[in-house]
């Protein structure tokens, strides 16, 4: 009312059902629980995350200008869609500027601050308000009725402002706020009487993207298991509505059909050219080829030669799917992927786009299938048994290729510098030495994963701030050793529009020996099963002319890699423990080992590429 949401508490539970249309029993007390924990998930992944103000808006002005498009096809007002939309961009700054000044000045003294408050109390504006649950009011309330002081009031009016995060709430209604002003200008222009324009207007703009305030009979229930769910099935909803909705009678394609079109085809361009443009590296191993398939169905890459990194954007949720159909079917021609694994990116996408709960990314079904239906709250376990992460991607380094390494020692190149010594001291505390584990002895991705479950965006961005510091002032490297590229990945801000060049080929590298590995072991089963129940036969010979024979014959190759790889990590953990060893010539020493044992698990990638006569991931 007036721009403002107010929540209706209903003691008798019929009543209040029925005035919600809500026919689902009591929660109970785990509901609650779960509720409860996703609230916190929910809070520290957007409103609590300074990062996430750029990246939301970065894909909330695309999702918006698609979204655009598509009103012309049933808005008879919006004669001039091109011209509308010009018009929404140009004010975008003054939106900005004006919500601020309203919201958090809570001034209404300028053009557009005016136009802000206009916009509010027409009901245009959505807020991360939409999140809370009414429990908390009733508490709240409950207590404020019994408190009934100056004191109680307060308390309750700072607890609802650091909810709803003042700064979030100009970033989400900053599209909506130019939107409405142009929208209601429109149809005033054709003849619309000013309250019914602002009404009219303050729809368009409040479900220009996704309308947290909607929702169905389950949804709080839902909420409460998986997170997010209310945002994802509303945000799938508008885009449906979006690419399907025509008047009556039109045929032929709709505009923002027109649109996915063009961003498929977009994007197989823009994959093409950054594989011609990045070009191979000092192994023979194409940079694009090294960028993470996963990070690329989320974010456009775009190869800047002169600066010779990618710069990333941010997609918006739905419309990357087209995306991801260009830019598969270019790695596809490009030979970075296999078919089945184009369909199985191209299957993941969608799911993380339209399905209401996340989807597993496990290369494994079984995995994947768990992953999908397990409520939130138990996602960070079945993630630690598993050893994947929401993306598919191990968590935590195994001991592969034979490697002695304690398990305070086995950490990827972007773990944080805290968590290798939290670990490393625990294994000491526990007479662990960097050669040999103690009785604690613990991965530190294991201690970083946990931090980023339980904290979320916010405190990545906390942990990658004190990193920059430490690694900027202090002992570390802000630099990679190999290349002296920047560590862009650890870069709050930076890291989420610039890709990390050394970090991807460290990942990759890893990734690839380890898939190569795993398909020569079972080459090499297959191999011996057929001898053992069949011997040198027809079976035998159908085997020797399947290209699983040709992955065969590299077990030898794999067998030697590993032997001087393990040769290798021997020498390295002698360094280690080498006391009389002064600690610079040590760093040097291992450094120049580990370089050694980077190209024996290359030397591998390219022979099984050159074997099977195509670079497949």
């Amino acid at each position: 009312m007036n721009g403002k949401e107010y929540v209706i508490l209903v003691k008798d539970k019929r009543i209040g059902q029925a005035f919600n249309r809500n026919n689902m029993t009591d929660s109970g007390v785990f509901l609650q629980f779960t509720s409860m924990v996703n609230r916190w998930f929910s809070a520290i992944h957007t409103s609590m995350n300074p990062e996430f103000v750029l990246t939301n808006f970065a894909r909330d002005f695309q999702t918006a200008l698609g979204h655009l498009q598509g009103l012309k096809e049933t808005v008879g007002e919006f004669q001039d869609t091109e011209k509308l939309t010009r018009k929404i961009i140009k004010d975008i700054k003054s939106s900005g500027v004006g919500l601020k000044r309203y919201i958090i000045d809570q001034r209404a003294d300028t053009e557009w601050s005016k136009l802000a408050e206009e916009f509010t109390k027409a009901g245009g504006r959505i807020d991360f308000f939409a999140f809370k649950d009414v429990r908390d009011f009733e508490k709240t309330v409950n207590n404020y009725i019994k408190d009934g002081t100056a004191a109680g009031a307060r308390r309750w009016k700072n607890k609802v402002v650091e909810f709803i995060s003042n700064y979030n709430a100009v970033v989400e209604n900053t599209m909506r706020l130019s939107t409405y002003k142009n929208a209601k200008d429109a149809f005033i222009a054709n003849g619309m009487d000013e309250q019914s324009a602002q009404n009219r207007a303050a729809d368009i703009a409040r479900n220009l993207t996704v309308n947290f305030s909607q929702k169905g009979e389950w949804g709080s229930g839902l909420n409460s298991l998986y997170l997010f769910f209310n945002a994802s099935v509303q945000g799938t909803v508008r885009l449906f509505q979006a690419l399907f909705q025509k008047p009556t009678g039109k045929k032929g394609l709709g505009r923002v059909q027109k649109i996915a079109g063009g961003i498929v085809a977009y994007s197989f361009g823009q994959s093409m050219l950054n594989a011609m443009l990045s070009g191979d590296d000092e192994d023979g191993i194409n940079r694009w080829r090294q960028v993470d398939i996963a990070s690329r169905r989320r974010q456009l890459h775009i190869y800047i030669p002169g600066f010779d990194n990618f710069i990333k954007i941010p997609l918006p949720y739905g419309y990357n799917v087209f995306h991801v159909v260009g830019d598969s079917l270019a790695s596809l021609i490009l030979g970075h992927t296999t078919p089945g694994r184009a369909s199985m990116n191209l299957v993941s996408s969608a799911a993380e786009s339209f399905m209401p709960f996340s989807a597993g990314s496990s290369d494994n079904l079984i995995r994947a299938a768990v992953q999908t239906v397990s409520p939130t709250i138990v996602d960070p376990a079945l993630d630690l048994a598993f050893n994947e992460n929401y993306f598919g991607q191990p968590i935590y380094k195994d001991p592969q290729w034979g490697s002695s390494d304690p398990p305070s020692e086995r950490y990827w190149g972007s773990t944080g510098e805290a968590w290798k010594a939290v670990s490393r001291s625990l294994n000491w505390l526990s007479f662990g030495t960097k050669a040999e584990a103690g009785f604690i002895s613990i991965p530190p991705d294991i201690f970083e994963f946990v931090w980023e479950t339980t904290f979320g965006g916010m405190g990545r961005f906390i942990e990658r701030g004190l990193n920059t510091a430490v690694l900027t002032f202090g002992p570390g490297r802000i630099t990679h050793r190999e290349t002296g590229d920047i560590k862009w990945g650890k870069i709050p801000f930076a890291r989420r529009f610039l890709s990390d060049p050394t970090a991807s080929k460290k990942r990759f590298v890893y990734d690839k020996f380890s898939d190569y590995e795993r398909s020569i072991d079972l080459a090499a089963g297959i191999h011996d099963g057929i001898l053992n129940a069949y011997g040198r036969g027809n079976h035998y010979d159908s085997f020797r002319d399947s290209d699983m024979y040709n992955v065969y014959r590299l077990n030898g190759f794999r067998k030697s890699i590993n032997n001087s790889i393990k040769k290798l990590q021997e020498q390295r953990n002698k360094i280690s423990y080498n006391r009389m060893m002064r600690s610079d010539v040590k760093e040097r020493k291992i450094e120049a080992l580990e370089d050694r044992m980077r190209d024996l698990r290359i030397r591998l990638i390219n022979k099984v590429d050159e074997v099977m006569g195509e670079e497949e991931s």
